[in-house]
C-alpha cells in the first residue's frame, strides 16, 4: 500500500491520516533538495518555539549544532544555513540578536573592526555607561559576563 498508494513516502501516508499535524522532517529524512530557505525557517522556528519552547535567554545560551541534529534537523541546517547557529537564528528574529550574544562565534570570527564594534554594543547598548563608569567600572568580568572574553583573546 505505501509503495503504491504514496510513492514509498511513510510521511505521505501520515500527512493524509492527518493533515497538517506533522512535519516531514519528524518522520523520516528529507531529500537535499527539500530543504529551501523558507522551509529551513519553519523548521528551525519549529525547533526553536514549539519543541524547545526557548526564551531569547535560552537561544544564547543553548543553541548549538547539536539542538540540530539531536532533532534530525543537521541535513537543513547545513544545506539551508551553512552550519551556522548564528544565520539559522538571524533568519527567525533578523538583527534581534548579535552573533557575539550566542554561545560560540565562528572560527576566525573576530576582527579589530567587529571588537570595537561589540565594545561599543556593550559599553553603549547594553550597559549605557558614562565615560566616569568606562574608568570606574570596566573589568575583565565585564567583557565575560556579556560573552566577550574570547574577542579580548583574539
Amino acid at each position: 500500500m505505501l509503495k503504491q498508494v504514496y510513492n514509498g513516502s511513510f510521511f505521505e501516508a501520515i500527512n493524509s491520516a492527518y493533515p497538517n499535524k506533522f512535519n516531514h522532517w519528524e518522520f523520516s529524512k528529507c531529500p537535499r533538495n527539500y530543504w529551501t530557505l523558507e522551509r529551513g525557517i519553519e523548521a528551525a522556528k519549529w525547533l526553536i518555539e514549539e519543541k524547545l519552547k526557548w526564551s531569547d535567554n535560552d537561544i544564547k545560551k543553548f543553541i548549538r549544532v547539536t539542538k540540530f541534529t539531536t532533532n534530525r534537523l543537521y541535513g537543513m541546517f547545513e544545506i539551508v544555513y551553512g552550519s551556522s547557529p548564528f544565520k539559522a537564528i538571524n533568519s527567525l528574529y533578523p538583527d534581534k540578536f548579535k552573533p557575539w550574544e550566542l554561545t560560540q562565534v565562528p572560527k576566525n570570527y573576530w576582527t579589530l573592526e567587529l571588537g570595537i564594534e561589540a565594545t561599543k554594543w556593550l559599553v553603549e547598548g547594553k550597559l549605557k555607561w558614562s565615560k566616569n563608569d568606562i574608568k570606574k567600572k570596566l573589568t575583565l568580568n565585564v567583557f565575560n559576563e556579556y560573552g566577550l572574553s574570547g574577542m579580548l583573546q583574539k
